[in-house]
């Protein structure tokens, strides 16, 4: 019997290597495919609680990353005519925890745009400040606050891709989802 759910698991799927980890990474354009995604990724996330969170908005598209353990979801934004109720559910869920660079900009974007509430938004440089007792890197990039935890990540180099490409390359999927993921991995 063929199943809908079951064969929509499964498109746009790519594994990637980024910073020596192995990342399941999904593109959806779609909004029944994001529905699909989400679902997915919520049923990974049973014990996980923390999400990698982003958010790209250039002249050539607009995306929204999403992250959990060695899953990430890139979504079109661009290429949606509505947000799916799933997703806004899902982001307001207050029981995840968002964390990303520039949350509060992410948070206002998406609430600006999209009419999206963001539940739990953390920014990972308030947090590592908080954490490691140290006020003044509170406005580190990445690549600075995981120098300050010992960890070696290499960002993404070139310039931004078109986001409104039919089809993504590996390099602009690992381009798209670096923040994203590394906001977990430090």
């Amino acid at each position: 019997m063929w199943h809908l759910g079951s064969k929509l698991s499964k498109i746009g799927l790519r594994e990637i290597e980024i910073n020596g980890s192995k990342v399941e990474v999904s593109v959806a354009d779609n909004s029944a495919l994001v529905v699909t995604k989400i679902n997915d990724l919520k049923y990974s996330s049973s014990e996980r609680r923390v999400v990698g969170l982003d958010y790209k908005n250039t002249p050539t598209g607009k995306l929204l990353i999403l992250c959990i353990g060695a899953h990430c979801l890139i979504i079109k934004l661009s290429c949606l005519d509505c947000v799916p109720k799933t997703l806004s559910q899902f982001l307001a869920d207050e029981t995840y925890y968002f964390l990303g660079t520039g949350m509060s900009n992410i948070v206002q974007a998406l609430q600006q745009y999209y009419d999206i509430q963001c539940g739990t938004g953390i920014d990972v440089g308030y947090l590592f400040a908080r954490i490691l007792r140290k006020p003044n890197i509170e406005g580190y990039g990445l690549k600075e606050l995981a120098d300050e935890v010992g960890m070696h990540i290499e960002e993404p180099v070139g310039k931004c891709p078109n986001w409104n490409a039919p089809v993504f390359s590996m390099e602009q999927i690992k381009y798209a989802v670096h923040n994203a993921n590394t906001s977990l991995a430090t």
